[in-house]
């Protein structure tokens, strides 16, 4: 292909690109998170409530490690961090297994699971602490403890 030509296609692509996302986030169906993500419009709005959820629990494949996070913190399978469709990025909440009883504090930093059925994917030593690896997925209860909210405030909750 020539130079020329192959410049016009690049510039023809990155104009429809542009134009299809203007159109879509001005039509309002992208909506623009306070802590910089976006929420698409077939996604379970984000919950800054601070309410206990319950549901299945899975872990992140060593394959994912340091390939970057919707906070932009590259997934680091040895921190306490997690990935939810509904928590607010920067979320900390206790996750138990209520299966064992096992417990752990994990830091929202990603979007996920994108597996039907399930509420949130912890990093391999999360899960480990959960006692979660052998079965790969688990039913957990998440219990919010500090939610940020839109307005840039935090909701402490005692539960």
């Amino acid at each position: 292909m020539a130079p020329k030509v192959a410049i016009a296609v690049v510039v023809l692509i990155t104009a429809l690109t542009v134009s299809v996302v203007s159109a879509a986030e001005n039509g309002g169906k992208v909506k623009h998170l306070r802590d910089g993500s976006h929420h698409p419009p077939h996604s379970p709005p984000i919950d800054y409530s601070g309410r206990k959820q319950s549901g299945e629990a899975s872990y992140y494949s060593k394959k994912l490690s340091h390939k970057k996070t919707a906070s932009g913190e590259s997934m680091d399978p040895e921190k306490l961090t997690a990935a939810s469709k509904t928590l607010p990025l920067g979320t900390r909440a206790k996750v138990t297994n209520t299966q064992n009883g096992q417990s752990v504090e994990v830091t929202v930093n990603d979007r996920g699971p994108f597996v039907k059925n399930r509420i949130l994917d912890v990093t391999p030593k999360a899960a480990d602490q959960l006692g979660i690896k052998s079965d790969g997925v688990s039913h957990v209860e998440i219990k919010p403890l500090a939610v940020p909210q839109e307005d840039g405030q935090v909701k402490h909750s005692n539960n």
